[in-house]
């Protein structure tokens, strides 16, 4: 994506609740934030691995 058609406007940041945002702008402007929650980041791991 950074090297596509969007631009982060802040790095990943771990938050106190265990979890990772990040915001960028798309294409067109918009402001939008990633989201990952601590939990799925496991199963997320557990799927790549297979």
């Amino acid at each position: 994506m950074k090297v596509k058609v969007v631009g982060f406007v802040s790095d990943p940041e771990q938050q106190f609740w265990g979890g990772w945002l990040a915001d960028f702008k798309d294409c067109t402007g918009n402001t939008l934030t990633l989201v990952q929650n601590p939990d799925s980041r496991t199963k997320v791991s557990q799927l790549s691995l297979r």
